[in-house]
């Protein structure tokens, strides 16, 4: 029998739900509805026909036999790309996980990880394997010590379009027992994965790896460790050159939005995330297996 995946976590009881809005929990969370969910899919949709069908560069480049697919992929809510696909998913995986932090004894910790070598120009992102990103980064946790932790740890896949260099940015972030607090402080100083080197600079990595040890409002950080989108960002430096000139998030410009779009729907919410020490029961809730 296959194993279970993050995407057969059970549905959340409403009464239970940690993303209603009436959960006193969410002061700073706004978890998207199904109209506005609708909503953003459409747009996509109207994005990628308008490249599909007026961008000869882009036809070339992405295809526009697979551009018509997405639409058609996106409307039917079957791909990662598709805003309803990630409520659905997000909805279950916040649940999850709170519910698993409850029954967790000691705190939590939540990490973000950027790697110098997950950079990909603009129209090179087909380059990019996730389900072996992710193999990656679970060797380097393995070689520095995640095997005799106790606890557990879920990581997802999540990138960025950055404006001034072109490139699209693959990173993570993840939240799990504190335990692996030493995993990835070895991690930071000794993996290649995460080195600094000699163009650290250009790629605006100035904290590979970065752990947040106090934890407030779960819900609102494991919903940012699984992100609905993908945002652009201009991280040039300003004239002073010690910050950068908009760091804002919006939408990715075209055809690099439909680009990563084409990107994602080579995947489903299971090849996006990484757990360590946990499993899908046979109830559809996370449980511990150390």
């Amino acid at each position: 029998m296959a194993k279970r995946n993050i995407s057969q976590l059970r549905k959340p009881a409403r009464s239970k739900d940690v993303t209603q809005s009436s959960n006193p929990l969410l002061s700073a969370f706004k978890f998207e509805t199904k109209a506005q969910a609708g909503e953003e899919d459409e747009v996509r949709r109207k994005a990628i026909k308008k490249v599909a069908n007026w961008s000869r560069e882009a036809r070339s480049s992405l295809g526009k036999r697979q551009l018509f697919r997405l639409r058609k992929r996106i409307k039917r809510r079957l791909t990662v790309a598709s805003s309803r696909y990630m409520r659905k998913h997000r909805k279950r995986i916040i649940n999850a996980v709170c519910d698993l932090a409850g029954r967790t004894q000691g705190d939590l910790i939540m990490v973000n990880l950027v790697s110098p070598s997950l950079r990909f120009p603009a129209g090179t992102l087909w380059e990019a394997e996730a389900e072996k990103i992710l193999e990656r980064l679970r060797q380097v946790l393995l070689r520095y010590g995640s095997a005799s932790c106790d606890g557990w740890m879920i990581v997802f896949l999540d990138g960025e379009f950055e404006e001034n260099n072109r490139e699209f940015v693959i990173h993570f972030h993840g939240v799990g027992t504190q335990d692996f607090d030493a995993v990835f402080e070895n991690a930071r100083k000794k993996s290649r994965l995460f080195r600094r080197v000699g163009q650290t600079a250009d790629a605006n990595v100035n904290t590979p790896i970065r752990v947040i040890r106090k934890l407030e409002n779960l819900p609102r950080l494991v919903g940012y460790c699984v992100m609905a989108f993908w945002p652009q960002r201009n991280r040039a430096a300003s004239a002073e050159g010690d910050k950068p000139i908009d760091r804002r998030k919006r939408r990715v410009d075209e055809p690099q939005h439909s680009e990563y779009l084409l990107w994602l729907d080579r995947y489903q919410i299971q090849h996006i995330c990484l757990m360590i020490g946990l499993e899908v029961d046979r109830h559809g809730s996370l449980k511990q297996t150390r």
